[in-house]
């Protein structure tokens, strides 16, 4: 499964970061999108931490305990950055759309119809440094 935390920087002594997706509505029709946001959370740390990241963000829907993308948003995205402070308790959030048009050479014209689990990868800058998670969401079904 694609992990849903991780945590920045070497070693034992960094700081638990969680990524979520939270959408507006959980049914799609297959081709459309979803709009929500994604939230990054940290668990109990010393100090603020600084973030830079992009939005919107873009993901997709996987099978279930599947973690290769059969859907994705596909369509041309002018995004803009965003910075902010990450504080335990205090959760930063940013746009993202849920795509389900199936992947080139994916062999699918069109996702079947089903229930999925929405995956929209991150790249944040924390502190300075690059950090990667996947914001898990809800599971969405596609007619």
């Amino acid at each position: 499964m694609i992990p849903e935390e991780g945590n920045w920087g070497p070693g034992r002594d960094a700081p638990p970061i969680r990524a979520r997706t939270v959408l507006d509505f959980t049914q799609v029709a297959a081709g459309d999108y979803l709009r929500g946001r994604v939230e990054v959370s940290v668990g109990p740390w010393k100090t603020p931490l600084a973030v830079e990241w992009g939005e919107p963000n873009p993901g997709g829907i996987c099978r279930q305990g599947e973690a290769d993308p059969i859907g994705w948003f596909t369509m041309p995205i002018a995004g803009v950055g965003r910075w902010g402070t990450l504080e335990p308790g205090r959760p930063i959030s940013a746009g993202a759309l849920v795509g389900t048009s199936p992947l080139e050479g994916s062999g699918l014209f069109a996702v079947p119809p089903g229930v999925y689990q929405v995956v929209v990868p991150l790249e944040l800058q924390i502190d300075g440094r690059k950090t990667r998670l996947t914001a898990l969401g809800p599971l969405v079904r596609v007619v």
